[in-house]
Parts: structure tokens; sequence; C-alpha cells
């Protein structure tokens, strides 16, 4: 076994194209910090307020893409040293999961990570524009407040882990928009819709982590209703109604923009896609959870709201514009699930499987 184990290190050609695999261990563990697996989905929000202005332009867009994955980057590495004392007292399990925890990168690798992913953020947005510089870099700054605020007190407030974040990424539409060329009544309509479904997802993560949340005392929803992951969700759980509520209001929210803005692709997308889908991830909330179903859960929420969302600016952007910046977060989660984690989505060794 061993032999044949030897002889098959000839097919992976990454040893002989990288043969530094210390310096590779070490871009993956700030890539692991930074999240940026999950970044363009944040950029995502921001992107759209974009859009949603009165004067799209198509690099202006890429930049703040850009900007959004700095600030990504720089709110998960701020959370997780926020979070350093708790990681202290984290299992083998998520020792083993998290760069902090396992001691790939130390406290102050971190804080020079965020730093400069804070930085870069907030100077890209002070140079990059020609109009509203001023007032966007403040709703940017607003909202990496909103953060790091909420990666500082998370744990020690009511509720806070539940909303500060929904908040932030509201702040973050609301500055691509200014930033791009102005805030308009379409970025108004999209900001509840926005709001509601980030607040859905950080609900789905509650969710999955609401054991270690109780171990670490961070006070989510789920905690403080008491939720157990041996426990099946119904009508009359406190914790399935709070999710019931997000996806009612969110569905009440989109038809209230049908009816209040002349939106033709958004009004089809949402009848004939949206509210079918929206129901099914109701469905899917129902009953006892483990970890392969809330993953499930999270992928068809995800990715059907965000093509619900996206479809809101077809009107303003156009179609082809439109499917390119749905089809980028996609792409960038698959090259990153093949090259980053061990397996890809056809069970291939991935670049960094061997790490």
């Amino acid at each position: 076994m061993l032999a044949k184990q030897v002889d098959m290190q000839k097919y992976y050609w990454h040893d002989d194209l990288f043969p530094n695999m210390k310096a590779l261990e070490t871009i993956k563990a700030y890539f692991s910090l930074g999240r940026l697996h999950l970044a363009p989905f944040t950029s995502f929000c921001a992107v759209l307020g974009g859009c949603t202005s009165r004067g799209t332009d198509i690099l202006e867009i890429i930049l703040i893409f850009v900007i959004g994955i700095f600030v990504h980057s720089f709110a998960y590495s701020a959370y997780d040293l926020g979070a350093l004392s708790m990681h202290q007292r984290a299992t083998a399990l998520e020792k083993m999961r998290s760069p902090l925890r396992s001691g790939k990168v130390t406290a102050k690798g971190a804080f020079v990570y965020s730093s400069l992913s804070l930085v870069c953020a907030v100077l890209i947005s002070l140079f990059s524009f020609r109009e509203n510089r001023v007032t966007s870099t403040f709703l940017l700054i607003l909202c990496i407040s909103i953060l790091l605020i909420h990666s500082i007190y998370t744990r020690q407030k009511r509720f806070f882990v539940d909303f500060a974040v929904p908040v932030a990424v509201s702040f973050s539409v609301l500055y691509g928009a200014e930033a791009s060329g102005g805030i308009t009544e379409l970025t108004f309509a999209l900001l509840p819709l926005v709001f509601l479904s980030s607040a859905f997802v950080i609900y789905e993560n509650n969710l999955e982590n609401v054991e270690t949340d109780r171990y670490d005392s961070t006070l989510t929803l789920p905690v403080l209703l008491g939720y157990r992951t041996w426990q099946a969700l119904s009508r009359k759980n406190p914790t399935f109604i709070y999710g019931l509520v997000l996806k009612i209001t969110f569905l009440a929210f989109c038809i209230g923009v049908i009816l209040s803005i002349r939106l033709p692709e958004f009004t089809s997308v949402f009848f004939t896609f949206g509210i079918l889908t929206q129901i099914y991830t109701i469905y899917l909330l129902e009953g006892r959870h483990n970890k392969k179903s809330i993953l499930k859960l999270k992928l068809v929420n995800e990715s059907t709201t965000f093509i619900l969302l996206s479809s809101i600016v077809i009107s303003v952007i156009g179609f082809p514009i439109w499917l390119a910046i749905t089809t980028l977060p996609l792409l960038w989660v698959g090259l990153f699930s093949y090259t980053y984690h061990k397996y890809d989505w056809h069970g291939n060794r991935g670049l960094f499987a061997h790490l």
C-alpha cells in the first residue's frame, strides 16, 4: 500500500509546479482567515447597490467589487481576532478548522492582514471615484465601523450578532450606489430585501453553529430561544417562527417593490422562480437538522435568493452585464472549491489538497 501511495505521487503535478509548499500553506491559511471563498457574495451587495445608481460604470463596478473583497477579508479576520479569547476554549475540531486557533496564523499576522485589508479598501474608495468620493467613503467607514463593533462585542450583546452584519451589508448597498453615481429610488427598494436576505443567511449559520455558540456563550437568537440540534423545527417552535417571519417579510417587500416600481424583469423572475424557491426554502427549514441538511438549506436559499435579488437591476444594466455579475461569484466559489479545498465537485484533488 505504501509503495502504491509513493508511485501515485508522480501524478500530482502540483508538487513539481510548486516546490515551496510552506509558502502555499501560509497563503492557504490567510485565505481561510479572510474567508475569501465567500468574498464575492459580500461584494455582490455593494455591486448591486452600484447598479442601482444614476451613472453605472463598468470600471467603477469592478472597483466596488474589489473594495468589497477587502472589506470582507477585514471583517472576518477582525472577527477572529475579537474572538481570540473564546478561541482558547474551543474544541479540538474548531482549532483544526480555524487558522488562528490552530496556530497557522499568529495574532500579529492576523492583525497586519486585517489592517492592510482595511487600509486598501478605504484608499481605493477615496482615490478611485470621480464623484461623491467623500460621502461614499463615509458610508464605507460607517459599514466598517459596524463590522468592527460586531467583532468586539458580538458575544456580549443580545441579538447584536443576528443583526449587525445585515445592517452593515445594507450600508454597503448605499455605499455602492453613492460611489457609482448616486442613491436612487431603486436603491431604497433594494435595501430591505438585502437586509432580510442577509439576516436569513446569519440565521442559517447560527442554526448550524448553535452548539458551538452555546459552548462559547455567544448570544445568538437560536441560543436565546433554547434551540438544540436534536430538536425538530416545527411551526410551534420560536426558532422556526423567526425564520418563517424573515421569509414572509422578504416576499412581502418583493411584492411591494413590484407594485411601486415598474420592473418587468424582476416581476417575471419573482412570479416564475422567486415565490416557488422561497416556499421551498421554508419547506427545507422545517424538521430536524444535521450538517448535511443545513448545507442543503444554505445552498438552495443563497443561490436562489442571489438570482432573485440580482434580477432587480436587469432593467438598469441590461442582460449581458447582469449575467456577468451573477456568474462571477459562482465561478469564484467554484475556483476556490477546486484549488483550495481537498477535493473538487468531481472528487479530484485540488491544488492545496496535500497541504
